[in-house]
C-alpha cells in the first residue's frame, strides 16, 4: 500500500493508511463500533478516539495552526492557535466506526480466501494473513450514521461510512495546515533538519497547487536551491542532517551489493506469489536480520511509539540548542549507539554478518545451503577491479614483480588506493570528501588515503601474488571502514 501510493497523492495515501487493517489494529479503529446506550439513553460504550486524534496530530494538520512557511499563527492573546479540540476528536471518532476485515482465510490455516462477513472476526492464524493484506470493509450496522461536525467540516446524517471517511480525508488533505506540516517532515527526512522558512514556503506551495502530488513535491524538495547548493551545504551549519542509523547501514549494504546465499525463489514452494517474485531481478537473495535495536537503536517496522524513533523538533543540549537548531536523528545518539551503529557495519566489511541468524537445518536437504549461507556479505569485486586497474599493468590478473613500473612503487599503490577511496566516497558521501577537502594535507580525505596506503606498506616488495592480494583486501577493507565512519558519511549534506 505504501509503495503503491508513494508515487500518487497525499490524499490517496491518507485514505490507504486509514483503511489498512494494520493501521486499524495499531491505532484501534479496526472493529471500532458506534456508541451504545442503555435503556435510559446513557452512553455505555463510545467509539475509540485513538486514530481520530492521530490522523490529525500526526498524519495531517498537527497541533497548532501554521502559515505556509511553517511559522506559527498567533491568536489575539499572542499564543499559538490549536488546530482541533477534544470535541473535534470525539466527532472524528464517529467517522471511523464500522471498519473491519474485508477478507479472511477459510479455514484460518488454509490458503483459501473468502469475503469476511463478521464485524468481530478475530486476527486469524499466523502466516495465513489475507485479512491483514486487504483494505478494511465497512459494516454499515456498526457505523454511526448521525450528522457530524469537526474542524470546519460538516457531514450530513445517513451518509455511508465510506463517504464519511472519504470526505474527512479530502478535507484534511486540503486543510491549510497540512501542506507546511507534511512538507517540513518530508524535507527533514530527505534533505535537512532545519529548512528555512523560504524553503518550506516554496515546497508547501507546490503541495497545495499540485493537490499533494508526491512526485511534484519530492521534485520541489530535491531541486530547491537549498538542497542543490554545494556552497551552502558546506558553509551553513544548519545545512544537512544525520542519517538514521538503519538508513546508513542499509545504504552501505546496498551500495556494495550485500546479499546472502539464500535464494528468494525458494519461497515459491511456500506460497510466495510468482507475481511478486517477478518484480525482483534474477538471483535475488533473502537477507535475514535479527532485531537491530541493540546495535542501531532502530529495527525495521518497530518504532517504539506513534511518534517514530525521534521527534521533528528535537534539539540536543549544547551548541545546537544554543543556536536554535534541530537534529531529530540525534535523539538516538548516545555513548553506546554511536559506537554500536559503526560496529554493525564493521562486521560485513571484515567478513562477518550483521546481526543475523541461520535458518533451522539450512545445511540439510532439500536445500543444502551450507552453515554460513545466511550471512549477509558485501561484494568488493568492483573495488578490487579499480585497484588492479592501476597496478596490474601486464593484465594477468595478479600484482607481482612482473608488473614493471607499478610493483613496489609507493606512488602507484597510493594511486590505486585513491581510486578505491574516491569510489567509496562517491557511493557513501556523494563525493563529499573529495569535493570538500581535495588533496589538502591534514584533512579527512588525505588522512584516509595515507592510512589506507600504509596498510602492510612494509610488504610492498613481496613478490608473492597471494601476499599482494591480501594487502589489497586489507586496504580496501580499511578504506570502507574509514569512509563509512567519517562525518561526511554520517551527516548527509
Amino acid at each position: 500500500m505504501l509503495r503503491t501510493n508513494a508515487s500518487g497523492s497525499y490524499r490517496n495515501l491518507l485514505e490507504g493508511v486509514s483503511t489498512h487493517p494494520m493501521m486499524g489494529y495499531y491505532l484501534s479503529h479496526l472493529r471500532n463500533s458506534k456508541a451504545t446506550y442503555d435503556a435510559g439513553g446513557n452512553v455505555v460504550t463510545s467509539p475509540d478516539e485513538n486514530y481520530a486524534r492521530e490522523i490529525m496530530q500526526l498524519f495531517s494538520i498537527g497541533l497548532v495552526q501554521l502559515h505556509p512557511d511553517g511559522s506559527l499563527k498567533l491568536g489575539a492573546n499572542g499564543l499559538p492557535i490549536s488546530t482541533y479540540t477534544q470535541t473535534d476528536i470525539t466527532e472524528m471518532a464517529r467517522v471511523f466506526t464500522g471498519w473491519s476485515f474485508s477478507q479472511r482465510n477459510n479455514p484460518s490455516t488454509s490458503n483459501t480466501v473468502i469475503a469476511n462477513t463478521s464485524f468481530t472476526y478475530g486476527n486469524g492464524s499466523e502466516r495465513f494473513e489475507a485479512q491483514w493484506t486487504s483494505p478494511m470493509a465497512m459494516f454499515s450496522t456498526n457505523h454511526d450514521i448521525g450528522a457530524k461536525s469537526m474542524i470546519g467540516l460538516s457531514l450530513p446524517a445517513n451518509q455511508t461510512g465510506q463517504k464519511d471517511l472519504a470526505d474527512v480525508v479530502t478535507h484534511l488533505s486540503n486543510h491549510s495546515n497540512t501542506a507546511p506540516f507534511i512538507c517540513r517532515r518530508l524535507i527533514q527526512r530527505l534533505v535537512t533538519s532545519n529548512p528555512s522558512a523560504g524553503y518550506l514556503y516554496r515546497v508547501s506551495n507546490v503541495f497545495t497547487s499540485s493537490g499533494g502530488n508526491f512526485p511534484a513535491v519530492v521534485k520541489a524538495i530535491l531541486l530547491d536551491p537549498e538542497a542543490r547548493s554545494q556552497s551552502q551545504a558546506l558553509s551553513l551549519t544548519s545545512s544537512g542532517k544525520p542519517r538514521e542509523p538503519i538508513v546508513r547501514a542499509t545504504a552501505f549494504l546496498r551500495a556494495f551489493g550485500a546479499k546472502s546465499q539464500l535464494p528468494l525463489s525458494d519461497l515459491s514452494a511456500y506460497g510466495f506469489p510468482s507475481t511478486e517474485l517477478a518484480k525482483f531481478p534474477a538471483g535475488t537473495t533473502r537477507p535475514r536480520l535479527n532485531n537491530s535495536t541493540a546495535a542501531l537503536a532502530q529495527s525495521p517496522l518497530a518504532a517504539p511509539t506513534v511518534f517514530n524513533w525521534f521527534l521533528p523538533d528535537y534539539s540536543p543540549s549544547g551548541l545546537l540548542a544554543a543556536n536554535g537548531l534541530n537534529s531529530p536523528e540525534l535523539q538516538l545518539a548516545n555513548e553506546n549507539t554511536v559506537i554500536q551503529s559503526s560496529n554493525f557495519i564493521y562486521t560485513p566489511i571484515f567478513g562477518g554478518s550483521p546481526s543475523v541468524s541461520n535458518l533451522v537445518d539450512q545445511n540439510l536437504p532439500p536445500y543444502n545451503y551450507g552453515t554460513s549461507a545466511h550471512n549477509v556479505l558485501i561484494d568488493v569485486t568492483p573495488l578490487n577491479a579499480l585497484y588492479m586497474a592501476v597496478v596490474d599493468v601486464n593484465g594477468d590478473g595478479l600484482f607481482t614483480n612482473l608488473d614493471v613500473g607499478t610493483f613496489n612503487n609507493a606512488t602507484k599503490i597510493a594511486e590505486a588506493c585513491t581510486a578505491v577511496v574516491d569510489r567509496i566516497d562517491f557511493l557513501l558521501c556523494a563525493g563529499g570528501l573529495n569535493a570538500r577537502y581535495g588533496n589538502t594535507a591534514g584533512k579527512p580525505r588525505t588522512l584516509i588515503l595515507d592510512a589506507v596506503a600504509s596498510i602492510s606498506a612494509s610488504g610492498n616488495s613481496s613478490t608473492s601474488a597471494t601476499n599482494q592480494a591480501t594487502y589489497m583486501r586489507d586496504r580496501i577493507r580499511t578504506a570502507l571502514w574509514l569512509v563509512m565512519s567519517s562525518p561526511e558519511c554520517v551527516i548527509q549534506k
